[in-house]
């Protein structure tokens, strides 16, 4: 199952992506189930960044925090990304208008989206080492079980008829096995357990009953997971080996969705260190010991389209260039604390268009605060009628990372 937490203490449960919901503007956003990229560089996760729609959409940044931005922007929600092996392609589950979760293919850059099934509930993707097949969850027999298909969406077949759900599958590094969690519905604890990847094979417990164990990744140094057996309160990161010996907590960190990198780290949901989000992608070092967030807060900050007009009449074809104010708040100058040589502007928020700022201030609404006024390059920022909104992105010169969005009215739409 997927996991939403509300607090350190609560943890509920939900069956698809469209029952994710996003966290409040008090809050701040939240960032989960991060996959990095085989070459260790990325991490794609998501993430509630946009704030506007409820929702949670894919987002991806450098492990370093960089270079944040959204990569999918058609689907009501989508949850739960997994990286191919060989670091061409994305899976993920999205939320569809008739109410269905269902598995798609998207490449990086956000390019060449494929749907691998259609109806029912299908999430929680995962791919085989050699990135021929793709294990997942799908109530397709009735309840959550374990199945598995080929990377084009060909030759579903089912793994597990378990009777409780099985949820978040993960290959062995061979291919030849997956471990998945195994929900007793009678008292919703969950433990791990190992099937071979053929159907027909019958699964074996890993772990011991009683306990909550999610969100189980293999990789060559075990097997990775988040569970209740050795926190206080809450979940913390443990780990196994493949017969069962070794079981063991992971330096005392509270996490949820573990995931091993290549090289021996560890992506993780972090909810205790990352006030005042709910949670955010973090990364540990097992060998070090070392932890840090990756996903930072955006803050929020208002914006004006062509700050003096109010009908925000923008032509995305056209070749010129684009009025938008910053406007100052509580807590952010615009004119003085905005490092100006990283605005970006457009339909996803990641476009370098900027083309030059005003020198001089101005109060553009009238509240007592000057207001930043900046040129954008109107094709490259490359705006859609079809989604008429573009999306500023900025640091401030202490770091901080601030996220404004407003609507435009193209000329064919008024």
């Amino acid at each position: 199952m997927s996991i939403r937490f509300l607090s350190t203490a609560v943890l509920g449960l939900i069956c698809c992506t469209g029952s994710v919901h996003a966290s409040d503007d008090a809050t701040g956003p939240l960032s989960k189930s991060g996959s990095p990229s085989p070459d260790g560089s990325t991490v794609v996760f998501e993430a509630d960044m946009d704030g506007t729609d409820g929702a949670m959409h894919l987002w991806m940044c450098n492990l370093d925090g960089s270079d944040l931005h959204r990569i999918v922007t058609s689907a009501l929600s989508e949850g739960d990304p997994a990286w191919s092996p060989d670091g061409s392609r994305i899976a993920f589950e999205a939320l569809g208008p008739d109410g269905n979760t269902d598995l798609w293919l998207v490449n990086p850059d956000g390019s060449g989206l494929v749907q691998l099934t259609h109806g029912l509930d299908n999430k929680q993707p995962a791919w085989s080492p050699d990135g021929r097949q793709i294990a997942y969850t799908s109530n397709a027999g009735g309840t959550n079980d374990i199945w598995i298909m080929d990377a084009d969406g060909q030759n579903a077949q089912r793994l597990t008829s378990l009777p409780g759900e099985e949820d978040h599958p993960s290959f062995s590094p061979a291919g030849d096995r997956v471990v998945f969690s195994e929900t007793d519905s009678s008292d919703f604890t969950a433990n791990l357990q190992i099937v071979a990847s053929t159907p027909g094979a019958v699964p074996r417990p890993l772990t011991s009953a009683g306990f909550h164990d999610w969100n189980p990744s293999w990789g060559s140094l075990g097997i990775v997971f988040a569970s209740d057996r050795v926190a206080p309160e809450g979940y913390a990161m443990m780990e196994v080996q493949p017969d069962g010996s070794g079981l063991s907590g992971v330096g005392n960190v509270r996490a949820l969705d573990p995931v091993w990198t290549r090289d021996g780290r560890i992506v993780f949901t972090d909810e205790v260190n990352v006030a005042p989000a709910l949670a955010a992608v973090s990364l540990y070092d097992p060998a070090t010991g070392q932890r840090r967030r990756i996903v930072r807060n955006v803050l929020k900050v208002s914006i004006d389209i062509k700050p003096e007009s109010d009908a925000n009449e923008v032509n995305p074809d056209e070749h010129g260039k684009l009025w938008v104010a910053v406007l100052s708040q509580e807590g952010l100058a615009a004119p003085d604390d905005v490092d100006q040589t990283t605005l970006s502007f457009g339909g996803t928020g990641a476009e370098l268009s900027l083309v030059d700022c005003r020198k001089q201030a101005r109060d553009l609404n009238g509240d007592g605060r000057d207001d930043l006024e900046c040129r954008f390059d109107v094709r490259k920022a490359a705006l859609s009628a079809a989604a008429p909104k573009a999306i500023l992105r900025f640091r401030t010169k202490g770091g901080a990372l601030y996220e404004g969005q407003d609507a435009f009215v193209a000329p064919a739409t008024r």
